[in-house]
């Protein structure tokens, strides 16, 4: 019996130690397990904070490269605006020196009929004019469409006025042979100057012209002036009382009787007509 009571107790305190031991082992299993998932934690915190650090270098690197951008933005339209003030002030400066027709024109090697058409004038075609010519109301322009210069005629140009822009002053270009025999200026011309009448006679020796005529107010009017070489223009001053302006006169080959020209500063119309002509329509020439 007494046997029988130490083997159950030794069975039983074999069952308690077995016991304690698979707590013990499950104790030391859950500590393994937490210590794992707090490492894990901790690795997680840590990829948190670099993803957070990147997103916030990536915020600074945004902002600075949109300061940037504005500030070229900035610049490109401040630059902009600058090369916009200054190509309207060199269209200022340049529409000074440009000048369109109204209708179409001939442009001549020279101020008059008698010089060779070089190229039409469109209306409303922009021209550069690169010279005046002050005995008629002529410009030199670039010749449209094409290279090299011509003659503007300024009768339907929409400015006629280019002082201050420091144009050189054109030579008058020799004349070109319309016709074989000089055109005979010389003797008495019935006379329209500026829509008044008047009866003049005209001298001419070699290439000097010499008109006069008696004004309404008895004032004695003299013209002095130099031929081209077949006497197809003539150019120079008039003296009347205390007047001193300059004239300019071209010859109408086709008829050979009939002049028309430009009188003053003024350009008033200025035309002749002699032997059964008719006072030229229009006077203003050429």
């Amino acid at each position: 019996m007494k046997a029988s009571k130490l083997t159950l107790a030794i069975v039983l305190a074999a069952a308690i130690l077995l016991q304690a031991c698979g707590a013990s082992n499950e104790l030391s299993s859950t500590q393994s397990t937490l210590e794992a998932q707090e490492a894990r934690i901790g690795e997680l915190e840590n990829q948190l904070s670099a993803a957070q650090a990147q997103a916030a270098n990536a915020g600074r690197n945004r902002d600075s490269e949109q300061a940037t951008a504005g500030s070229a933005a900035d610049q490109a339209v401040s630059s902009a605006t600058e090369n916009e003030a200054v190509d309207e002030a060199e269209i200022l400066v340049l529409g000074n020196g440009v000048v369109t027709v109204s209708e179409d024109t001939n442009c001549r090697s020279g101020p008059g009929i008698v010089y060779d058409k070089v190229a039409i004038v469109m209306a409303g075609e922009e021209l550069e004019v690169v010279a005046t010519y002050p005995f008629a109301p002529y410009v030199v322009i670039k010749v449209p469409r094409s290279a090299g210069n011509c003659w503007l005629w300024l009768e339907y140009a929409s400015q006629t006025d280019f002082s201050g822009l420091g144009l050189p002053e054109a030579t008058l270009p020799p004349t070109p042979i319309a016709d074989p025999d000089p055109f005979n200026w010389s003797g008495n011309w019935r006379i329209w100057v500026e829509g008044d009448p008047y009866m003049m006679y005209v001298y001419v020796n070699g290439n000097h012209f010499t008109g006069e005529f008696i004004a309404a107010n008895q004032d004695h009017v003299v013209l002095s002036g130099t031929l081209s070489a077949n006497h197809q223009v003539v150019t120079g001053t008039f003296q009347w009382g205390g007047r001193s302006e300059s004239f300019v006169a071209f010859a109408r080959v086709i008829a050979g009787n009939i002049f028309v020209g430009q009188w003053g500063p003024g350009l008033g119309d200025f035309c002749g007509a002699r032997a059964d002509a008719q006072q030229p329509s229009p006077c203003l020439g050429p």
